[in-house]
């Protein structure tokens, strides 16, 4: 039988807390900028990817949630997001709340390997972004996230360079890149053998796969 889960719900934001998050992000988005990355620029080329936004989306990987506030001011309805970091999901809520959108977003931590709290096609459009390369069990996230769109995916990730450009950007803050799954260059293959059509997509960091259900495709 499956658990219900409840979305997680952040009540203890302060103000200073909030506006403290803040000054870091414009901190570290300088920071990746001057390295020869360009976050605001990415997600920007994500969403002209992807269009007009349906009523329902569902994000896998949550991350810090700077995707997550754009689709939220965007999308007519509210976002659904999941990542399994609580901590960096909080990081997701106080952005949220500092671009006044916590009200658009609902956040669940869970394995997205498992999203069985979904039923079939509960989503017209399912999103990720940069989180591929940190699923340990990639195909299997692919598989849930092919069972709960009604429509369309849309799922970048970064191309060699944007890795090599990140790993470069951890070292110099004295960290690690992790890389669990390097199979994101087949993943168009995977999606047409059940039944999607890709449009794939490049920027300077990225490679964006943009897939659409179509008629008679295979059954999971």
């Amino acid at each position: 039988m499956q658990m219900k889960v409840a979305p997680v719900v952040f009540n203890d934001l302060s103000i200073e807390e909030i506006n403290h998050n803040n000054q870091k992000y414009k901190q570290r988005i300088a920071f990746h900028k001057k390295m020869g990355f360009d976050q605001i620029k990415t997600r920007e080329n994500i969403i002209e990817a992807i269009g007009a936004l349906p009523e329902t989306i569902l994000e896998i990987g949550t991350g810090k949630g700077h995707l997550t506030c754009m689709l939220a001011k965007l999308c007519k309805s509210k976002v659904v997001t999941v990542d399994l970091n609580q901590e960096d999901m909080r990081i997701a809520a106080l952005n949220a709340a500092y671009n006044k959108v916590s009200d658009k977003i609902e956040f669940f931590c869970m394995n997205a390997k498992d999203l069985g709290i979904f039923s079939d096609n509960s989503f017209e459009l399912v999103i990720s972004a940069f989180s591929f390369h940190h699923f340990v069990e990639p195909f299997a996230v692919i598989r849930e996230m092919m069972r709960v769109t009604k429509d369309k995916l849309f799922i970048s990730d970064f191309n060699l360079y944007g890795l090599s450009l990140i790993a470069h950007i951890h070292e110099s803050e004295g960290g690690k890149h992790q890389v669990a799954s390097s199979e994101f260059d087949i993943l168009d293959i995977y999606l047409r053998e059940y039944g999607f059509k890709v449009i794939e997509e490049h920027d300077e960091w990225q490679k964006m796969y943009f897939a659409e259900k179509q008629k008679g495709g295979n059954l999971l």
